[in-house]
């Protein structure tokens, strides 16, 4: 027997043993439900199935019920507020059956973020052989793991924005356009980027950009109108009866908020003011620079995370791994040992301290110093 010929028998042999122990365990997640918790994936799968029945998928009541059939023990729904854009991707996931779903959205999850940070690292200037280095660094930070365990929508979000880069590199801007989509599904935590894009549009005069993600939020739209032609207004109508203000979210809005008077829901909305004032001022400084998304997006992800007026939970602090794998593919090539030690050190205590905080089950506001920090570690990082 020839050596390569072995040697494909061992790849052969490994390949079937893993394929018969993860058939194992798919069959072992599917039938015992304490293996992997539902937590949020649950909001959105009865979402996705109330409208495809063309029922209200923004109504406690209607929720409750499925969810307590899914297992869920709780006397409150868990509530999908995001637009109506979104159901168009939750719609398919709510037609199978639960633990299937589930399975699908996680791996579906786990090979985006692995795919994401490969792309995001590689764009950013990092050498191929170092791309273990994003690898590493994408899922020792804990936000990659808390987003998959808590079947959050967020990983979909942030490919979302990796697709767009990647699209506008091969010169694709219609579909680069279209897979903005995913972006808003969440779209206050990167409401940068919107008045971004039509700068950049009017700037270069090519506006297929901005054509693709109006036609994408319609197309999603109506998808799910076409299901339940009263959407729109359900969402209208459970925005006005629950608004974000009883949220405490980790923004500095919210600390505001905490000082000034919690009933004052406007303060919320006091960061954005200083995000779009840092935007006009970044704008007029770059205006007459080449624009590069591969460069831009990651800083107008994070800053306007910082300064989100709401939402920015822990899970959501993925949408920071565009700026960090950018940093990290610079000090690659950065004599600058003290800069490595100090940005490798900051990371790993900011590690350390979202685990000691999530493994205490702290309030989830209490988070509110990660995005901060590692935003200022990227302006250090970057500075001369």
């Amino acid at each position: 027997m020839s050596p390569s010929l072995l040697r494909w028998l061992v790849y052969l042999s490994i390949l079937l043993g893993c394929a018969v122990v993860l058939t194992e365990q798919i069959r072992i997640v599917l039938t015992d439900p304490t293996l992997l918790p539902l937590h949020d994936f649950v909001e959105y799968w009865t979402a996705g199935q109330l409208n495809v029945r063309g029922d209200n998928p923004y109504d406690p009541d209607a929720l409750l019920p499925l969810q307590r059939q899914a297992g869920r023990d709780t006397d409150e729904a868990l509530m999908m507020w995001n637009p109506p854009w979104t159901l168009a991707w939750v719609m398919p996931f709510g037609l199978a059956p639960l633990r299937v779903a589930q399975l699908i959205w996680l791996t579906l999850g786990f090979a985006l973020l692995l795919w994401g940070s490969d792309r995001l690292w590689l764009w950013s200037g990092g050498a191929s052989r170092q791309r273990w280095v994003a690898w590493g660094a994408t899922f020792t930070f804990l936000p990659s793991y808390l987003v998959l365990i808590y079947g959050q929508i967020t990983t979909f979000v942030l490919s979302s924005a990796i697709a767009f880069v990647g699209l506008l590199r091969v010169n694709r801007p219609l579909l680069a356009g279209m897979s903005l989509l995913g972006l808003a599904f969440k779209p206050h935590l990167a409401y940068l980027v919107w008045p971004t894009l039509l700068l950049v549009a009017w700037k270069e005069a090519c506006y297929r950009v901005v054509l693709g993600l109006a036609l994408s939020l319609g197309m999603a739209t109506a998808i799910a109108w076409s299901f339940n032609p009263a959407v729109l207004q359900q969402y209208a109508e459970a925005l006005a009866q629950r608004p974000p203000e009883q949220w405490h979210s980790p923004t500095l809005g919210t600390a505001i908020r905490f000082v000034l008077g919690l009933e004052l829901f406007r303060l919320q909305f006091v960061p954005v003011v200083f995000g779009l004032i840092w935007w006009l001022m970044d704008a007029r400084r770059t205006w007459h620079l080449p624009w590069s998304w591969t460069d831009r997006l990651p800083l107008l992800l994070a800053v306007s995370f910082v300064t989100a007026p709401y939402g920015a939970w822990s899970f959501d602090l993925i949408l920071l791994l565009p700026m960090i794998l950018s940093d990290a593919a610079y000090l690659s090539h950065t004599e600058q040992r003290s800069k490595i030690a100090g940005a490798s050190a900051i990371y790993g205590l900011v590690g350390l301290g979202i685990l000691a905080m999530t493994l205490a089950e702290l309030e989830l506001f209490w988070f509110i110093w990660v995005a901060p920090t590692l935003l200022s570690v990227h302006i250090w990082i970057r500075s001369k």
